[in-house]
């Protein structure tokens, strides 16, 4: 009822995520609410609070939708190492648990789709040594492959033409 639910302004970003995470829970179509988790997890990560980001993944059902989460917090975490508003091992160890929650989606195709994600992430944060790392995890040939390719345009968009080059070998 309106008299249980917290007021929050609208500036207060802390509450309206709190307000969000209570009453996800209630969405019946899990559809829906594993995007309103999706899109509360990279709140949470833009809001430096990847631990929570993280925490949030595991209550969203669909492996896709948790790819999905994972490629959101990884793009947050790739902005701000761009923005220098997050140090190298502020960006290390996000991406060490970005990698570990990853590891747990069980459906093979949202697994290697997560990891796509995660490679292209880090080349989004110059990470090419990261990327190329995570890319080359990948056991099948053809997803492996185009994430190697997504890397290669994201470091040409940069213009980091060798480094594209070498993703494209």
């Amino acid at each position: 009822t309106e008299d249980t639910q917290p007021t929050c302004s609208a500036q207060d970003r802390a509450c309206l995520i709190d307000m969000i995470e209570q009453s996800t829970p209630e969405i019946t179509n899990t559809r829906w609410r594993d995007q309103t988790l999706r899109e509360a997890a990279k709140t949470k990560a833009f809001d430096h609070d990847v631990d929570g980001a993280l925490a949030m993944i595991n209550t969203i059902d669909s492996d896709d939708t948790k790819a999905m989460t994972i490629r959101g917090i990884g793009m947050v975490l790739a902005f701000q190492k761009q923005n220098n508003d997050l140090t190298q091992e502020g960006y290390d160890t996000a991406f060490i648990k970005l990698r570990k929650t990853a590891n747990m989606i069980t459906d093979p195709p949202s697994y290697a789709i997560a990891l796509t994600y995660i490679a292209m992430a880090q080349a989004f944060a110059g990470d090419n040594d990261g990327a190329w790392e995570t890319a080359a995890d990948m056991d099948n040939d053809a997803l492996r492959h185009k994430a190697y390719g997504e890397t290669a345009e994201i470091q040409a968009e940069f213009g980091d033409y060798n480094a594209a080059m070498k993703s494209i070998e």
